[in-house]
Protein backbone atom coordinates (compact mmCIF):
# COMPACT_ATOMS: atom_id res chain seq x y z
CA UNK A 1 0.00 0.00 0.00
CA UNK A 2 1.16 3.10 -1.34
CA UNK A 3 1.98 5.83 2.11
CA UNK A 4 1.55 9.60 1.75
CA UNK A 5 4.95 11.32 3.55
CA UNK A 6 4.11 13.80 6.28
CA UNK A 7 4.98 17.39 5.63
CA UNK A 8 6.91 17.50 8.61
CA UNK A 9 8.62 14.76 7.51
CA UNK A 10 9.18 15.61 4.09
CA UNK A 11 10.97 18.80 4.89
CA UNK A 12 13.56 16.99 6.73
CA UNK A 13 14.11 14.02 4.02
CA UNK A 14 16.23 16.69 1.41
CA UNK A 15 18.34 18.62 3.91
CA UNK A 16 20.07 20.39 0.44
CA UNK A 17 16.58 20.91 -0.71
CA UNK A 18 14.90 24.33 -0.57
CA UNK A 19 12.09 23.12 1.61
CA UNK A 20 14.63 22.91 4.41
CA UNK A 21 16.53 25.97 4.49
CA UNK A 22 15.22 27.49 7.12
CA UNK A 23 14.21 26.47 10.59
CA UNK A 24 10.24 26.31 11.02
CA UNK A 25 8.31 29.26 13.39
CA UNK A 26 5.71 28.30 15.68
CA UNK A 27 2.34 29.94 15.36
CA UNK A 28 -0.80 29.98 17.35
CA UNK A 29 -4.50 31.51 17.26
CA UNK A 30 -7.81 31.11 18.77
CA UNK A 31 -8.80 31.56 22.67
CA UNK A 32 -6.22 32.38 24.62
CA UNK A 33 -7.91 32.90 28.17
CA UNK A 34 -5.54 30.41 29.54
CA UNK A 35 -2.59 31.42 28.16
CA UNK A 36 -2.64 28.57 25.74
CA UNK A 37 -1.18 30.96 22.74
CA UNK A 38 2.31 30.84 25.15
CA UNK A 39 2.64 34.69 24.31
CA UNK A 40 3.07 36.53 26.92
CA UNK A 41 -0.79 37.65 27.56
CA UNK A 42 -4.18 35.95 27.73
CA UNK A 43 -5.53 37.92 24.85
CA UNK A 44 -7.18 35.90 22.64
CA UNK A 45 -5.67 36.00 18.82
CA UNK A 46 -8.11 35.62 15.11
CA UNK A 47 -5.03 35.40 13.56
CA UNK A 48 -1.79 33.72 13.63
CA UNK A 49 1.05 34.93 15.48
CA UNK A 50 5.06 33.71 15.85
CA UNK A 51 5.15 32.43 19.37
CA UNK A 52 8.62 34.54 20.00
CA UNK A 53 9.62 32.77 23.39
CA UNK A 54 10.15 29.49 21.05
CA UNK A 55 12.22 31.06 18.46
CA UNK A 56 15.53 29.98 19.73
CA UNK A 57 14.25 26.30 20.02
CA UNK A 58 14.10 25.15 16.49
CA UNK A 59 10.50 23.64 17.48
CA UNK A 60 10.06 20.21 15.55
CA UNK A 61 6.51 19.10 17.08
CA UNK A 62 3.50 20.48 18.85
CA UNK A 63 0.62 19.19 20.48
CA UNK A 64 -2.69 19.60 21.97
CA UNK A 65 -6.09 18.03 22.33
CA UNK A 66 -9.85 19.19 22.01
CA UNK A 67 -10.38 18.02 25.18
CA UNK A 68 -7.99 20.98 26.77
CA UNK A 69 -6.89 24.57 26.77
CA UNK A 70 -3.05 23.47 27.05
CA UNK A 71 -0.21 23.35 24.62
CA UNK A 72 3.10 21.19 23.85
CA UNK A 73 6.27 21.88 21.95
CA UNK A 74 9.22 19.57 21.47
CA UNK A 75 12.69 20.98 20.01
CA UNK A 76 15.22 18.49 17.84
CA UNK A 77 16.63 17.40 21.37
CA UNK A 78 13.93 15.98 22.53
CA UNK A 79 12.91 18.81 25.48
CA UNK A 80 9.73 19.30 26.61
CA UNK A 81 7.69 22.96 27.18
CA UNK A 82 4.13 22.82 28.18
CA UNK A 83 1.96 26.27 28.44
CA UNK A 84 -1.59 27.17 28.74
CA UNK A 85 -4.00 25.97 31.74
CA UNK A 86 -2.30 24.57 34.62
CA UNK A 87 -5.15 23.01 36.47
CA UNK A 88 -4.46 19.21 38.27
CA UNK A 89 -0.57 19.87 37.42
CA UNK A 90 -1.60 19.01 33.73
CA UNK A 91 2.06 21.06 32.31
CA UNK A 92 3.61 19.30 34.68
CA UNK A 93 5.97 22.14 36.36
CA UNK A 94 4.89 20.91 40.01
CA UNK A 95 4.16 24.86 40.20
CA UNK A 96 0.85 24.91 41.32
CA UNK A 97 -2.19 25.20 39.25
CA UNK A 98 -2.32 28.69 37.80
CA UNK A 99 -1.87 29.18 33.84
CA UNK A 100 1.36 29.84 32.35
CA UNK A 101 1.38 32.18 29.22
CA UNK A 102 4.24 31.50 28.04
CA UNK A 103 6.54 28.30 27.14
CA UNK A 104 8.17 27.12 30.07
CA UNK A 105 10.39 23.77 29.85
CA UNK A 106 10.02 20.30 31.76
CA UNK A 107 12.41 19.80 34.38
CA UNK A 108 12.93 16.37 33.04
CA UNK A 109 16.35 14.33 31.90
CA UNK A 110 14.06 12.31 29.32
CA UNK A 111 14.79 13.20 25.90
CA UNK A 112 10.59 13.12 24.18
CA UNK A 113 9.91 12.24 20.79
CA UNK A 114 5.77 13.10 21.39
CA UNK A 115 3.31 14.13 24.23
CA UNK A 116 -0.18 13.34 24.17
CA UNK A 117 -2.79 15.52 26.10
CA UNK A 118 -5.77 14.55 27.47
CA UNK A 119 -8.43 16.45 29.68
CA UNK A 120 -6.43 16.67 32.53
CA UNK A 121 -3.03 14.91 31.98
CA UNK A 122 -0.42 14.33 29.97
CA UNK A 123 2.18 11.51 28.54
CA UNK A 124 5.30 11.89 26.98
CA UNK A 125 6.92 9.17 24.67
CA UNK A 126 10.24 8.71 25.15
CA UNK A 127 13.08 8.12 22.82
CA UNK A 128 13.88 5.07 24.43
CA UNK A 129 10.18 3.96 24.01
CA UNK A 130 9.20 4.80 28.20
CA UNK A 131 6.07 6.25 28.96
CA UNK A 132 6.37 9.46 31.63
CA UNK A 133 2.89 11.08 32.87
CA UNK A 134 2.05 13.93 35.00
CA UNK A 135 -1.45 15.74 35.86
CA UNK A 136 -4.84 14.79 36.55
CA UNK A 137 -4.86 10.93 37.77
CA UNK A 138 -8.36 9.77 39.61
CA UNK A 139 -9.14 7.65 37.35
CA UNK A 140 -5.67 6.01 37.26
CA UNK A 141 -4.97 7.60 33.83
CA UNK A 142 -1.20 8.62 34.39
CA UNK A 143 -1.06 4.95 34.88
CA UNK A 144 1.94 4.98 37.90
CA UNK A 145 2.27 2.63 40.69
CA UNK A 146 -0.34 2.32 43.11
CA UNK A 147 0.67 4.01 46.38
CA UNK A 148 -0.33 1.94 50.05
CA UNK A 149 -2.83 3.32 51.77
CA UNK A 150 -1.11 4.94 55.06
CA UNK A 151 -2.87 3.51 58.14
CA UNK A 152 -0.75 5.45 60.91
CA UNK A 153 -2.18 9.14 60.97
CA UNK A 154 1.44 10.34 61.83
CA UNK A 155 2.78 9.17 58.47
CA UNK A 156 0.50 11.43 56.51
CA UNK A 157 2.07 13.88 54.30
CA UNK A 158 -0.57 16.86 52.75
CA UNK A 159 -0.61 16.29 48.98
CA UNK A 160 0.15 19.99 47.99
CA UNK A 161 -0.95 19.14 44.26
CA UNK A 162 -4.13 17.40 43.20
CA UNK A 163 -2.38 16.28 39.67
CA UNK A 164 0.64 14.17 39.74
CA UNK A 165 4.15 14.86 39.26
CA UNK A 166 5.97 13.21 36.13
CA UNK A 167 6.39 9.73 36.72
CA UNK A 168 6.80 6.64 34.75
CA UNK A 169 3.66 4.62 33.79
CA UNK A 170 4.40 1.21 35.54
CA UNK A 171 2.08 -2.37 34.98
CA UNK A 172 2.27 -4.47 31.87
CA UNK A 173 4.54 -1.79 29.69
CA UNK A 174 7.59 -3.08 31.80
CA UNK A 175 10.18 -4.41 29.30
CA UNK A 176 7.73 -3.41 26.21
CA UNK A 177 8.48 -0.72 23.72
CA UNK A 178 6.11 1.94 23.07
CA UNK A 179 5.84 3.67 19.66
CA UNK A 180 3.00 5.49 19.82
CA UNK A 181 0.26 7.06 22.88
CA UNK A 182 -2.70 8.92 23.02
CA UNK A 183 -4.74 10.63 25.60
CA UNK A 184 -8.94 10.71 26.01
CA UNK A 185 -10.68 12.95 28.52
CA UNK A 186 -9.86 10.41 31.31
CA UNK A 187 -8.17 7.50 29.58
CA UNK A 188 -4.78 6.93 27.83
CA UNK A 189 -3.64 4.63 24.97
CA UNK A 190 -0.25 2.97 24.15
CA UNK A 191 0.91 1.20 20.99
CA UNK A 192 3.90 -0.75 21.41
CA UNK A 193 6.26 -1.73 18.59
CA UNK A 194 4.45 -5.14 17.77
CA UNK A 195 1.43 -3.63 17.45
CA UNK A 196 -0.65 -4.59 20.22
CA UNK A 197 -2.43 -1.61 22.29
CA UNK A 198 -2.66 -1.38 25.80
CA UNK A 199 -5.41 1.07 28.03
CA UNK A 200 -6.10 2.20 31.36
CA UNK A 201 -7.73 4.81 32.81
CA UNK A 202 -11.45 5.42 33.11
CA UNK A 203 -13.74 3.02 31.67
CA UNK A 204 -16.89 4.49 31.43
CA UNK A 205 -18.81 4.39 27.84
CA UNK A 206 -16.26 1.48 27.32
CA UNK A 207 -13.32 3.88 25.94
CA UNK A 208 -10.76 0.86 27.43
CA UNK A 209 -11.88 -1.26 25.37
CA UNK A 210 -12.04 -4.43 27.43
CA UNK A 211 -15.78 -5.37 27.21
CA UNK A 212 -16.94 -3.64 30.22
CA UNK A 213 -16.84 -0.10 31.69
CA UNK A 214 -14.05 -1.00 34.62
CA UNK A 215 -11.09 1.03 35.72
CA UNK A 216 -7.89 0.16 35.69
CA UNK A 217 -5.12 1.98 37.10
CA UNK A 218 -2.13 0.58 35.21
CA UNK A 219 -1.80 -0.53 31.08
CA UNK A 220 -4.33 -3.92 30.04
CA UNK A 221 -3.66 -4.70 26.75
CA UNK A 222 -6.93 -4.65 24.63
CA UNK A 223 -7.12 -8.72 23.26
CA UNK A 224 -9.47 -7.81 20.85
CA UNK A 225 -7.28 -6.78 18.50
CA UNK A 226 -4.77 -9.64 19.05
CA UNK A 227 -3.48 -10.81 15.60
CA UNK A 228 -4.00 -7.53 14.46
CA UNK A 229 -0.57 -5.35 14.27
CA UNK A 230 -1.78 -2.00 14.80
CA UNK A 231 -0.06 1.29 13.63
CA UNK A 232 -1.26 4.48 14.32
CA UNK A 233 -3.98 5.30 17.33
CA UNK A 234 -5.84 8.35 18.47
CA UNK A 235 -8.38 9.34 21.00
CA UNK A 236 -11.74 11.27 21.49
CA UNK A 237 -13.41 12.17 24.56
CA UNK A 238 -14.49 8.56 24.99
CA UNK A 239 -13.61 6.62 22.17
CA UNK A 240 -10.50 5.26 20.49
CA UNK A 241 -9.75 4.88 16.51
CA UNK A 242 -7.03 2.11 15.64
CA UNK A 243 -5.02 2.06 12.16
CA UNK A 244 -3.43 -1.15 11.29
CA UNK A 245 -0.72 -1.55 9.19
CA UNK A 246 -2.79 -2.68 6.07
CA UNK A 247 -4.82 1.01 6.39
CA UNK A 248 -7.74 -0.91 8.13
CA UNK A 249 -9.45 1.24 10.71
CA UNK A 250 -11.64 -0.29 13.70
CA UNK A 251 -12.66 1.91 16.69
CA UNK A 252 -14.63 1.36 19.89
CA UNK A 253 -16.25 3.48 22.82
CA UNK A 254 -18.43 5.85 22.85
CA UNK A 255 -21.03 6.42 19.49
CA UNK A 256 -23.17 9.10 20.67
CA UNK A 257 -22.55 11.02 17.26
CA UNK A 258 -21.83 8.31 14.96
CA UNK A 259 -18.27 8.88 15.71
CA UNK A 260 -17.36 5.25 16.10
CA UNK A 261 -18.52 5.33 12.16
CA UNK A 262 -20.36 2.60 12.57
CA UNK A 263 -23.63 3.96 12.18
CA UNK A 264 -25.92 4.99 15.06
CA UNK A 265 -27.74 1.41 15.74
CA UNK A 266 -25.99 1.23 19.17
CA UNK A 267 -24.93 3.70 21.72
CA UNK A 268 -21.08 2.33 22.47
CA UNK A 269 -19.33 -0.68 21.61
CA UNK A 270 -17.44 -2.11 24.23
CA UNK A 271 -14.85 -3.85 22.19
CA UNK A 272 -12.95 -3.06 18.66
CA UNK A 273 -14.72 -3.48 15.57
CA UNK A 274 -13.39 -2.83 11.81
CA UNK A 275 -14.95 0.23 9.68
CA UNK A 276 -15.77 -2.07 6.94
CA UNK A 277 -16.63 1.01 4.50
CA UNK A 278 -12.90 2.15 4.96
CA UNK A 279 -9.58 1.45 3.98
CA UNK A 280 -6.07 2.32 2.82
CA UNK A 281 -6.03 4.99 5.54
CA UNK A 282 -2.44 6.29 6.34
CA UNK A 283 -3.65 8.89 8.74
CA UNK A 284 -6.78 9.66 11.16
CA UNK A 285 -6.93 11.65 14.10
CA UNK A 286 -10.10 12.58 16.49
CA UNK A 287 -11.33 15.68 18.09
CA UNK A 288 -13.86 15.84 20.97
CA UNK A 289 -16.75 13.98 19.55
CA UNK A 290 -15.36 13.54 15.43
CA UNK A 291 -12.56 11.57 13.42
CA UNK A 292 -10.67 12.35 10.15
CA UNK A 293 -9.21 9.82 7.90
CA UNK A 294 -6.85 10.06 5.02
CA UNK A 295 -6.44 7.55 2.55
CA UNK A 296 -3.24 6.81 0.31
CA UNK A 297 -4.85 8.77 -2.71
CA UNK A 298 -4.78 11.88 -0.69
CA UNK A 299 -8.58 11.92 0.05
CA UNK A 300 -10.06 12.52 3.68
CA UNK A 301 -13.41 11.25 5.28
CA UNK A 302 -15.19 12.34 8.17
CA UNK A 303 -17.59 11.12 10.73
CA UNK A 304 -18.67 11.98 14.28
CA UNK A 305 -20.32 15.29 15.29
CA UNK A 306 -21.10 17.65 12.72
CA UNK A 307 -22.67 20.67 14.70
CA UNK A 308 -20.11 23.22 14.18
CA UNK A 309 -18.85 22.23 10.25
CA UNK A 310 -15.95 20.47 11.25
CA UNK A 311 -16.71 17.80 8.83
CA UNK A 312 -16.52 19.65 6.01
CA UNK A 313 -19.25 18.43 4.39
CA UNK A 314 -21.12 22.09 3.79
CA UNK A 315 -23.10 21.49 6.59
CA UNK A 316 -23.75 21.52 9.79
CA UNK A 317 -25.15 17.66 9.73
CA UNK A 318 -23.18 15.06 11.86
CA UNK A 319 -22.36 11.52 9.84
CA UNK A 320 -22.35 8.32 11.56
CA UNK A 321 -19.83 6.69 8.47
CA UNK A 322 -17.21 7.84 6.87
CA UNK A 323 -18.14 10.22 4.23
CA UNK A 324 -15.36 11.57 1.65
CA UNK A 325 -14.82 15.66 1.54
CA UNK A 326 -15.21 16.94 -1.64
CA UNK A 327 -13.40 19.62 -3.17
CA UNK A 328 -10.43 19.51 -1.17
CA UNK A 329 -6.67 18.82 -2.63
CA UNK A 330 -4.91 15.98 -1.98
CA UNK A 331 -4.41 15.68 1.88
CA UNK A 332 -0.68 14.57 3.83
CA UNK A 333 -1.90 15.32 7.47
CA UNK A 334 -4.71 16.11 9.44
CA UNK A 335 -6.10 17.11 12.91
CA UNK A 336 -9.09 17.51 15.33
CA UNK A 337 -9.66 20.12 17.73
CA UNK A 338 -13.25 20.41 20.15
CA UNK A 339 -14.68 21.14 17.05
CA UNK A 340 -12.47 22.65 14.35
CA UNK A 341 -10.43 20.53 12.06
CA UNK A 342 -7.29 21.05 10.05
CA UNK A 343 -5.63 19.74 6.55
CA UNK A 344 -2.32 20.13 5.62
CA UNK A 345 -2.26 19.37 1.30
CA UNK A 346 0.46 17.53 -0.37
CA UNK A 347 2.12 20.82 -1.34
CA UNK A 348 2.38 22.56 2.06
CA UNK A 349 -0.97 24.18 2.62
CA UNK A 350 -3.39 24.74 5.07
CA UNK A 351 -7.38 24.50 5.06
CA UNK A 352 -9.25 24.47 8.20
CA UNK A 353 -13.41 24.22 9.09
CA UNK A 354 -15.38 24.16 12.01
CA UNK A 355 -16.03 26.25 15.12
CA UNK A 356 -14.66 29.68 14.15
CA UNK A 357 -16.10 31.84 17.16
CA UNK A 358 -12.67 32.20 19.10
CA UNK A 359 -10.48 32.79 16.17
CA UNK A 360 -9.51 29.19 15.80
CA UNK A 361 -9.40 29.44 11.65
CA UNK A 362 -7.17 32.15 11.66
CA UNK A 363 -8.87 33.80 9.01
CA UNK A 364 -9.50 37.72 10.38
CA UNK A 365 -9.49 40.17 7.97
CA UNK A 366 -11.98 37.69 5.90
CA UNK A 367 -15.07 39.39 4.34
CA UNK A 368 -17.30 36.92 6.60
CA UNK A 369 -17.12 37.26 10.62
CA UNK A 370 -14.32 35.55 12.43
CA UNK A 371 -17.25 34.24 14.59
CA UNK A 372 -18.61 32.31 12.55
CA UNK A 373 -18.39 28.43 12.13
CA UNK A 374 -17.12 27.44 8.40
CA UNK A 375 -18.39 23.86 7.16
CA UNK A 376 -16.45 23.69 3.91
CA UNK A 377 -12.38 23.56 4.42
CA UNK A 378 -10.93 27.38 3.26
CA UNK A 379 -7.39 27.89 3.16
CA UNK A 380 -5.40 29.78 5.74
CA UNK A 381 -4.35 32.53 3.54
CA UNK A 382 -1.87 34.00 5.81
CA UNK A 383 0.40 31.24 5.04
CA UNK A 384 -0.54 31.28 1.39
CA UNK A 385 3.54 31.99 0.79
CA UNK A 386 4.42 30.01 3.63
CA UNK A 387 5.22 25.93 3.96
CA UNK A 388 2.82 24.50 6.94
CA UNK A 389 4.93 21.34 8.16
CA UNK A 390 2.33 20.47 10.84
CA UNK A 391 -1.02 21.73 12.64
CA UNK A 392 -2.26 20.61 16.21
CA UNK A 393 -6.00 21.89 17.41
CA UNK A 394 -6.86 22.47 21.21
CA UNK A 395 -10.37 22.55 22.91
CA UNK A 396 -10.46 26.39 21.08
CA UNK A 397 -7.11 27.25 19.42
CA UNK A 398 -4.70 26.21 17.10
CA UNK A 399 -1.26 25.82 16.60
CA UNK A 400 1.46 25.49 13.35
CA UNK A 401 4.83 25.04 12.38
CA UNK A 402 5.41 26.64 9.73
CA UNK A 403 8.31 27.34 7.17
CA UNK A 404 8.35 31.22 6.03
CA UNK A 405 9.26 32.25 2.59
Amino acid sequence: MKHLLKPAVLAFLWPNDSRSESNPNLYAWGNNTSGQLGLGSEISKAFPCVVEDLKREHVSKVFSSGQCSSSVAINPTGEVFTWGNGLDNILGHNTGEANVITPTKLNLENSFTKVAVGGGHMIGLTKDGKLMSWGLDDCGQCGHEIIKQIVNPRDFRPQLLRGKSPGPVKGDLDGVKIIDVACGKYFSVALSEEGYVYTWGAGREYALGHGNRDSYKTPKRVGGLDGIKITQIACGRNFVIARDNEGAVYAWGSNDYGQLGLGLIEKFKAQPQKLRLLKDVVDISCGDFHVLAVTSQGEVFSWGSGGDGQLGHGNNSSQATPTVINNLPKIAHVTCGGGHSGFITQDFRLFMCGRGIDGQLGRQGKIESIASNRNIPLQVEHFSKSRVLQVAAGMHHSLALVIDN
